[in-house]
């Protein structure tokens, strides 16, 4: 059966088209979805474990500041998995979006080709069989015949190929079809899942919250946490005195980067600090005595209060030489400036540097939070000198 040939330019540059539109499902995204669903679980057995820590502390009646590391370590593990639960969803609606425009593009392909398709067979159907023969029994030479039977043959197979695209497109139509239904399923399961945890995260913000009440309005408490916080300020001293150590160290071992830092001379800034954040403060340098109870506690910074989330800053040039949560300043962030000077930033919600990363005045090093506070969302700024707590308020400008 002889069909009607398109004219050879035209089906040349359809069949370019045709190999240039065709996308091949993006591997690299799968294989993200893939990777994130790994990370998914770990993340999710983390959060599971930190909670369970935080009951079991909370249970067993441990110190004030022991369960509110518990509670900070269940909040930040369940804060972690929510956002990878929300980058999977990001991640899973990008390939959804690339899948509809695939399949939108697979359809109209198909529907092209099926047109196409159906009028040359109907034309086919139509033309008398005998007509093959005519046109290549009606070659005056050799030459002339060879050359018609080979452009009947060169129809034969355009039409073959046709059909086979139709075919090809209705499989890849399916395929990405079910492709678009297993991307809508695992959008929904994510969807569920961080609804749950948002729960939990709400739930453990209440828990929290409760304790915390209870350390205000009750006497032994709010005692029990002046001599923890007590303790947490020995600790301080010590993981300052550490680092110092390793700084001298570092010195004598000729060190050109803790070197230039001296040259800095960070002391002579004194009255001319930015100020690590704008807020108001609610805790300032020294002595405190609980207005109802009459306990003491020594602050060896400020406290400030500022909406949670809002930047925070390093107040000069310097090294950071720990990120770390501690106990009294949950997570925190202290920069060595040489010469023995160190600025301390604490109750961070989340950290955006690393230990030895280069600061400078102005320098991102995170963002306002309660982690480890009794006080609530503030940032707790120290300014340290050979270990010595300072004044910051006679350093800031």
């Amino acid at each position: 059966m002889i069909f009607r040939s398109i004219p050879m330019a035209l089906l040349a540059v359809g069949t370019l088209a045709l190999g240039a539109s065709a996308q091949v499902p993006p591997a690299g995204v799968e294989q993200e979805i893939k990777t994130n669903r790994e990370k998914l679980e770990t993340l999710r057995e983390r959060a599971e474990e930190k909670r369970k820590a935080a009951r079991e502390a909370a249970r067993q009646e441990r110190s004030v500041l022991e369960r509110l590391g518990k509670a900070d370590e269940a909040l930040r593990a369940t804060r972690d998995y929510l956002r990878r639960l929300e980058l999977g969803q990001q991640t899973v609606e990008e390939q959804l979006k690339r899948t509809a425009v695939d399949l939108s593009w697979a359809e109209e392909e198909l529907t092209t080709r099926r047109s196409e398709l159906v009028r040359r067979m109907r034309y086919a159907y139509m033309v008398d069989k005998t007509r093959a023969l005519e046109i290549v029994f009606s070659a005056e030479s050799l030459a002339s015949l060879l050359q018609r039977t080979a452009f009947l043959n060169r129809v034969l197979r355009q039409d073959r190929r046709l059909i086979e695209e139709v075919t090809a497109r209705r499989v890849e139509v399916k395929e990405t079809l079910a492709r678009l239904q297993e991307q809508k399923a695992e959008l929904d399961l994510l969807e569920g899942e961080k609804q749950k945890e948002e729960r939990h995260y709400t739930s453990l913000q209440d828990e929290r919250r409760r304790d915390l009440d209870t350390i205000r309005d009750q006497k032994a408490a709010n005692e029990a946490a002046a001599r923890e916080l007590e303790q947490a300020a020995t600790r301080m001293e010590q993981v300052l005195a550490e680092l110092d150590r390793r700084r001298q160290e570092a010195l004598r071992q000729k060190d050109p980067v803790f070197a230039e830092l001296d040259l800095q001379d960070f002391g002579a800034n004194r009255g001319r600090l930015p100020w690590p954040v704008q807020g108001q403060i609610v805790t300032p340098f020294g002595r405190q005595v609980h207005p109802k109870y009459k306990t003491v506690t020594v602050c060896n910074g400020l406290d400030i209060a500022a909406p949670e989330g809002t930047a925070v800053f390093a107040v000069g040039p310097g090294i950071v030489d720990l990120v770390q949560w501690l106990p009294g300043y949950g997570e925190t962030v202290i920069v060595n400036h040489g010469r023995g000077y160190y600025s301390v930033y604490g109750h961070l919600a989340s950290v955006s540097v690393r230990p030895d990363d280069r600061v400078d005045p102005g320098h991102l090093i995170g963002t306002v939070g309660d982690t480890g506070s009794l006080k609530g969302v503030c940032l707790h700024f120290e300014i340290r000198q050979g270990g010595g707590a300072q004044d910051p308020q006679l350093w800031l400008r």
